[in-house]
């Protein structure tokens, strides 16, 4: 395995400018040379403002950002639509309303050039005061979900919950992927922690949403505990796609 380049995945539904920033951001943070695509999968009902801030990203860094309507429903779906179109060595999944802060991403990717084979992920619980506008009560269920998760799958992360990692492309297009809505964020952690990946954390800074809404509920929430479970449980070999699959 070797890092060549990696694909950035942003979904868009209603961040309007702030989606924009983000993509500047991540132009500006990270080294140009390292990154493939910036690849914006589009919601159905994606705003109007979210439409001009990607054509105002795809102005001023041509060549870098591909977008497309998805066809599998809700954001699962979504990811998995924009991994079927990855063609660098590596991906990185990132929150399009800088909701983690970005200057995480190129340590992300530095870490993979380094060592590829490792996945490299942003913890929100590795130093204090990282959370913002966060509810406390919001911040005591996430940590004890956490130690939960810590026991049920024996593993030394610290943040099960948070999606925003890098890790080999051939590692995704292998894996036999259930999940379609938000639960399949935790399912990109927890299933190749069950494959017995290597994961490096590093700190990052959260923040809540303050642009357009969250699609997140309670009911996904506790979809959660349901995929914990049915990961843990399930044999490694079904958490793989078949071969003939992978053709």
């Amino acid at each position: 395995m070797y890092f060549g380049s990696v694909s950035i995945i942003l979904g868009a539904t209603d961040e309007d400018e702030v989606l924009y920033e983000t993509v500047d951001a991540l132009m500006q943070y990270c080294d140009r040379k390292d990154i493939d695509k910036i690849i914006i999968v589009k919601a159905k009902d994606v705003s109007e403002g979210t439409e001009k801030a990607i054509l105002k990203a795809k102005e001023k860094y041509a060549g870098y950002i591909e977008d497309f309507f998805q066809e599998l429903p809700y954001v699962g779906g979504a990811v998995q639509d924009a991994l079927k179109r990855v063609k660098s060595t590596h991906v990185m999944l990132f929150a399009s309303d800088m909701a983690i802060s970005l200057e995480c991403a190129p340590v992300l990717i530095e870490g993979a050039k380094k060592n590829p084979d490792i996945i490299y992920k942003v913890s929100r619980w590795m130093r204090k005061d990282s959370f913002h506008n966060y509810s406390k009560s919001r911040k005591v269920l996430n940590k004890a979900a956490q130690h939960c998760l810590k026991f049920m799958y024996g593993a030394k992360v610290s943040d099960f919950t948070n999606p925003v990692q890098i890790a080999p492309a051939k590692l995704y297009r292998s894996i036999n992927w259930k999940e379609l809505g938000f639960s399949f964020l935790f399912e990109m952690v927890i299933v190749p922690l069950r494959l017995g990946c290597k994961f490096v954390e590093i700190p990052g800074n959260c923040y809540g949403r303050q642009i357009g809404k969250s699609k997140n509920s309670s009911l996904q929430t506790a979809k959660y505990l349901l995929t914990a479970f049915r990961v843990r449980f399930t044999p490694k070999n079904r958490l793989m796609k078949k071969e003939t699959e992978l053709q």
